[in-house]
């Protein structure tokens, strides 16, 4: 007699149990109940990275692209998994690792290394007044990029619990910084990362840090003003701009393109969510930096540049074709099959009709026009994970590698998210 019998995909119960509750959820339309079921999800992964050794994760999403689970929601739920990654919980405490992320852009190399002694200082004297006396603090001395963070959650879990049993509370080089002056100086744009730890009793919830809205408002406003006026006093020729309080002029360019996009201003966050955040915001520091790059280095105004746009999407191997970027492929006029310079602007958690509509909105206040920029209406594919080169679209609609005009020895680099 043969064996029907469907082999499950998990090697465990554990792992099981998030999946079913994972498609339950999408069935209920009760909120109470959908409440029940989001606290035994918390409750079930967080004990997941405790006890299992070995990725839980992976196997739950290919399990939900199999079942068709949309592309969106997918990337919702790896956030989640990487949300309760980035919290670890020991007898005593619960401990959250928190990023403070800043944009930064120069044609002299951006920040690397150790913070300053007085953004330290800045940072421990005023995040340990605003939080509980009870609670406890750690502060990496060192700049961090994304690249530090691009782990699966069983390692970011993991990575977090080694922080908190190799350290104490204070000041110290939770994680060193491996990049050279040669590394950063290769960038003109990047997103730089400070990274903390906040350590709350058990008895506390530390998701309660951002329910007194009106105090981490205020928290916000003052540790952005002061940490942006000493970064930039350290980081000459550099322009700098944060996540957790954008500043005046920052506002007033996001009220002239961001529509019906959202960009919120964060502190307490868990670091999936606050990257992408800063991500969004990048879309348009990296492109504000590229035009400038091509007039700085070649001379090239506005006037003598076009746009192509194009969609790409992930490959039909996830399960669904879904959009993850539009990608802007930027050339001389009149060279219709080459590439200057080239921008990715991913779509993230945003509504792709509206993040186009962005895109076309930081375009026009750039300086571009119908006669100078188009969309390419092609189903482009995202690369693999081996291929080194990033493909953009040309004005005629195929995909071509940037290359610089060849009298210049420069060779202008992607502006992608790390």
């Amino acid at each position: 007699m043969s064996d029907n019998t469907t082999k499950s995909p998990f090697k465990d119960e554990l792992s099981e149990s998030i999946f079913r509750a994972i498609m339950q959820l999408a069935e209920i339309e009760d909120e109470n109940e959908a409440q029940v079921i989001e606290t035994f999800l918390q409750k079930q992964t967080r004990r997941a990275f405790d006890t299992l050794t070995y990725d839980f994760v992976t196997p739950i999403i290919l399990a939900m692209e199999k079942e068709g689970v949309e592309f969106m929601d997918i990337f919702n739920w790896s956030q989640f998994f990487d949300a309760c990654a980035s919290l670890y919980e020991d007898e005593h405490y619960s401990h959250q690792l928190i990023l403070i992320p800043f944009m930064a852009s120069s044609a002299y190399g951006l920040p690397y290394g150790r913070l300053d002694d007085d953004v330290l200082d800045l940072l421990e004297n005023e995040l340990t007044a605003a939080l509980p006396a009870e609670y406890q603090l750690r502060i990496n001395t060192d700049i961090l990029s994304t690249d530090h963070f691009a782990v699966s959650p069983v390692q970011m879990n993991r990575l977090v619990r080694y922080l908190v049993e190799t350290s104490k509370p204070g000041v110290s080089t939770l994680i060193e910084s491996d990049e050279s002056a040669e590394d950063v100086n290769n960038l003109v744009a990047d997103i730089r990362l400070i990274a903390l730890v906040v350590s709350a009793p058990n008895d506390k919830e530390i998701e309660s840090l951002d329910h007194d809205y009106e105090a981490t408002s205020k928290l916000q406003k003052r540790l952005g003003t002061k940490l942006r006026r000493l970064l930039r006093d350290h980081y000459v020729a550099t322009r700098i701009d944060l996540v957790m309080d954008h500043g005046a002029p920052l506002n007033q360019y996001l009220d002239m393109v961001a529509g019906a996009e959202a960009y919120t201003e964060a502190l307490w966050m868990a670091p999936p969510f606050i990257l992408v955040e800063a991500g969004k915001l990048f879309r348009h520091f990296a492109l504000k930096e590229a035009i400038g790059n091509l007039k700085q280095s070649f001379d090239l105004k506005i006037d003598d540049l076009q746009v192509a746009v194009g969609a790409f999407f992930e490959s039909p191997s996830v399960g669904c074709l879904a959009l993850a970027e539009y990608r802007i492929g930027i050339s001389k006029k009149g060279e219709n099959k080459t590439v200057l310079q080239g921008v990715s602007w991913p779509v993230f958690n945003t509504d792709h009709v509206e993040c186009q509509h962005v895109l076309e909105r930081t375009l026009r206040l750039l300086g571009f026009d119908e006669s100078n920029m188009k969309a390419v209406h092609d189903i482009f594919p995202i690369e693999d994970d081996d291929e080194d080169m990033m493909l953009f679209p040309t004005w005629d609609g195929e995909l071509a590698e940037p290359q610089a005009p060849e009298m210049e020895t420069t060779t202008p680099t992607p502006y992608t998210l790390n």
